[in-house]
């Protein structure tokens, strides 16, 4: 359950929800709906000014400046506690249109639900009339109700009926169908078919059959029978177009009569025509048609949707690759993509691998190795694609993806070959795939470490290169040694002398005589 804050009243927002485990995506599921509200329109028309052209045009800066000083003028004269809901948000006051005659103003008042719109609708008519800047014929005002269900602004299931009402509109699923969200009525509308109207039409569990006799019931509970057929089974068919594959089969019920343990005979009141379809991709809207014969032929249409579930998953070889496991750049690691199915003519195709270094498969930063099922470098190979409910991919990730943490994703299509067509790439000829494709999906890896480890040859190189350093640095110690060896040798042979430039001073005496 998420709860969100902050949304408008009487707004129709559009809701799209993709769930995602672990990598994986979901299949997306979009509704709208509607926030509660009660809504009614008004129409004031204004004498003091002069229908332009522009008014017309909801994109022009007349329409704006207009739509906005009316706005405005309303606001000014608003009680003090219709003003602090305006603000909150609670009341909105929404210009739909001008139209010609002086100038009539059409618009909508929006309220929650908590507030009496008669008595709001009425202030803000009220309030423009008495702006001092536009005049307002007080016979041309006219207040009434916002139609939802003519508008298509209702958020009724579409196998429900919606009912306008004053200010709002109800919806109620249509007959056949269990509503199973009772807060919000008619919003959520599913069809089954019951045990309670199976015995209620005297069909019994031995009456019904899908596709063709010998496909009858395999089980059930307390409140339902339960038929279950392959996808080849008992005139199941698989149809499909641009947009949506549908398996498809019917169900039957026959005529026989049968007896109750005491004595009575009962014969069924309806026969059941009912073809019951599980569609991928697109749901689609149910019909009902009454014959003309002395039983009813019930020919709705059971409908379900269906989902597949694809896995990607890293291995080593024929072996799972733990989690955080590290690579180094020549190690191989196998992409593994899986289809939980056991029907042989439904086949899994890897259309196209990346790796990012994030979980979103849509980073900006991404590495594509396959692409429309053919791989982009020598450092890929396509082990098997288009051949079985397996895929399988191998690739030197780290080879050309200088990242230290990466996760692999890939995009895969579900795909049904046909006497024509396959679902297997010819990359050798470069030809795309022609094939039955008729679902898709992306599923993406936990993440890929770089390994620290070196190769042996990485090893080898380094060794060598340390050994070539060493032998650098020992002779020239030796060089070192030698030279100073030398120096001392030389200079006890020779002796010691004096270079100095000053000389050294002489101690001596001297005699004077008198001729």
């Amino acid at each position: 359950m998420m709860e969100i804050w902050e949304l408008q009243p009487g707004v129709l927002y559009n809701v799209t929800v993709t769930p995602q485990a672990c990598g994986n995506h979901g299949l997306t599921l979009s509704i709208t709906v509607r926030t509660d509200a009660l809504t009614i329109d008004a129409t004031v028309r204004i004498t003091n000014i002069q229908f332009s052209a522009d008014l017309q045009n909801a994109s022009s800066q007349a329409y704006r400046n207009l739509t906005e000083s009316i706005v405005e003028q309303i606001y000014k004269s608003l009680s003090p506690e219709m003003k602090t809901m305006i603000d909150l948000g609670l009341v909105r006051i929404e210009i739909r249109s001008f139209s010609p005659g002086s100038v009539m103003v059409n618009f909508t008042i929006i309220s929650v639900p908590s507030q009496d719109i008669t008595n709001v609708s009425t202030d803000v008519v009220h309030s423009l009339m008495n702006s001092s800047k536009y005049t307002v014929d007080a016979n041309s005002t006219r207040i009434s109700d916002f139609d939802e269900c003519a508008s298509g602004q209702n958020d009724c299931s579409m196998w429900a009926t919606c009912t306008n009402t004053w200010g709002s509109y109800n919806c109620v699923c249509l007959d056949g169908f269990i509503d199973i969200n009772s807060g919000r009525p008619g919003r959520d509308c599913q069809v089954t078919v019951a045990k309670e109207f199976l015995l209620n039409n005297n069909i019994r569990d031995s009456n019904l059959y899908l596709g063709m006799v010998e496909c009858g019931v395999n089980g059930g509970n307390d409140t339902h029978f339960d038929l279950t057929v392959a996808w080849d089974e008992c005139r199941t068919m698989l149809v499909h177009n641009e947009t949506y594959y549908t398996a498809s089969v019917t169900l039957f019920s026959t005529m026989e009569s049968y007896v109750w343990p005491n004595g009575s005979v009962e014969t069924p009141r309806v026969q059941l025509e009912l073809p019951v379809m599980c569609t991928y991709m697109k749901s689609m809207l149910i019909s009902a048609d009454y014959g003309s014969m002395g039983y009813d032929v019930i020919k709705d249409v059971i409908m379900g949707l269906g989902s597949f579930q694809v896995t990607v998953q890293l291995m080593n070889g024929t072996v799972p690759l733990p989690h955080n496991y590290s690579l180094s750049p020549e190690e191989v690691v196998v992409v593994e993509v899986s289809l939980n199915t056991s029907l042989e003519q439904i086949k899994v195709v890897v259309n196209k691998c990346w790796a990012t270094p994030t979980q979103n498969p849509i980073d900006t930063n991404s590495y594509v190795f396959l692409d429309n099922s053919c791989s982009l470098n020598t450092q890929t190979k396509v082990l098997t694609n288009g051949n079985s409910s397996r895929s399988r991919i191998s690739v030197q990730i780290f080879s050309f993806v200088d990242l230290n943490v990466i996760y692999v994703h890939c995009q895969v299509q579900i795909c049904v070959p046909t006497v024509s067509k396959t679902c297997v790439a010819d990359c050798t000829q470069k030809i795309t795939r022609a094939s039955s494709p008729w679902g898709s999906g992306l599923g993406s890896s936990e993440a890929l470490l770089r390994s620290e480890q070196k190769t042996l040859e990485q090893e080898s190189n380094n060794l060598h290169t340390i050994g070539l350093a060493c032998i650098g640095i020992g002779l020239s110690l030796v060089f070192i040694v030698g030279f100073v060896c030398l120096f001392y040798y030389q200079r006890n042979r020779i002796g010691h002398y004096n270079f100095s430039p000053k000389p050294n001073q002489e101690n001596f005496t001297y005699l004077a005589h008198n001729a």
